[in-house]
C-alpha cells in the first residue's frame, strides 16, 4: 500500500496553487503542466530541459496529444520554452506572473441547455450507445496522423468551414492528408498557418493557395519569462 511522506515535496506558493484552483486547464495540458511543474519546483529549479518521450512516459499521453496539449499551454501563456538547436530537449519553465495568463475564452461557458445534455450523456448507456461511443473511439485514434506542428484550433476552423461549404460531403480522411500537405509546402515558404487558413476561409476556397502577398515577419514564440 502507498504511504508516501512529506520528506521530498514540490514547493509552491499558496498564491500559485490558489491562481491555478481558479484557472481552468484541460486534462492533458493539467497533466502535462504538472510533469513540467515536478521537473522544475520538484527539484528547486526555474526550468528544466525536458524531451518529449518524457513527457511520454510520465503522463503516457502519446506523443502527438503531448505536442499538442503543449501547444495550448503555450497559447494561454501560462508556460515558457526555449528551444535549442540540435537539442533533442527544450528547456521548459512556468509563468508565476498569474496575471500574465490568457484569460478563458468565454466559450467554455456552459448553458443551462449544454450542462442538461452533459447530465442526460452521463446517464448508464446501453449496449448500443457503448458501441456508438468504441466507433467514435476508433475514429479519433485513425485520426493521429495529425502531424505535431499542425495547430489543431485552426484545422478544425478549416473543417467546419468546408462542411459547410459542402453540406452534403463531408471531407475524407485522405482529402485531409492532401490539404495538409499543401499547407505545410505554403508555411515552408514563411507564410503562417493563421494567415493561409484564414484566407482560405474568407475566399470561401475548399484548399490552400499561395497568397501572392510576400509572407509577413514571423514573430518568436519560444519566450522565457525569469521566475
Amino acid at each position: 500500500m502507498a504511504n508516501p511522506q512529506p520528506d521530498k515535496y514540490t514547493k509552491i506558493s499558496n498564491e500559485l496553487l490558489d491562481a491555478l484552483i481558479r484557472y481552468r486547464i484541460p486534462g492533458e495540458q493539467m497533466q502535462v503542466f504538472l510533469f513540467i511543474m515536478r521537473k522544475t519546483y520538484g527539484f528547486n529549479k526555474k526550468q528544466d530541459a525536458i524531451a518529449l518521450s518524457q513527457f511520454v512516459e510520465s503522463t503516457g499521453i502519446k506523443k502527438a496529444n503531448v505536442s499538442r496539449a503543449i501547444k495550448g499551454l503555450l497559447s494561454k501563456k501560462i508556460i515558457t520554452i526555449i528551444k535549442k538547436d540540435n537539442e533533442p530537449a527544450h528547456i521548459y519553465g512556468i509563468i508565476k506572473d498569474y496575471e500574465e495568463w490568457e484569460p478563458l475564452s468565454k466559450k467554455i461557458t456552459l448553458s443551462k441547455k449544454i450542462t442538461t445534455v452533459i447530465k442526460k450523456d452521463n446517464l448508464p448507456l446501453s449496449k448500443k450507445s457503448t458501441t456508438k461511443d468504441n466507433t467514435t473511439k476508433e475514429k479519433k485514434e485513425r485520426a493521429d496522423f495529425y502531424p505535431d506542428w499542425l495547430d489543431m484550433d485552426l484545422w478544425k476552423e478549416f473543417l467546419k468551414h468546408r462542411k459547410h461549404i459542402n453540406k452534403n460531403k463531408p471531407i475524407s480522411e485522405q482529402s485531409e492528408k492532401i490539404n495538409i500537405t499543401e499547407l505545410k509546402k505554403i508555411i515552408d515558404e514563411g507564410y503562417t498557418q493563421e494567415e493561409v487558413i484564414n484566407k482560405t476561409i474568407a475566399r470561401g476556397w475548399k484548399g490552400f493557395f499561395k497568397p501572392k502577398d510576400p509572407p509577413q515577419q514571423a514573430q518568436p514564440i519560444f519566450t522565457y519569462q525569469e521566475l
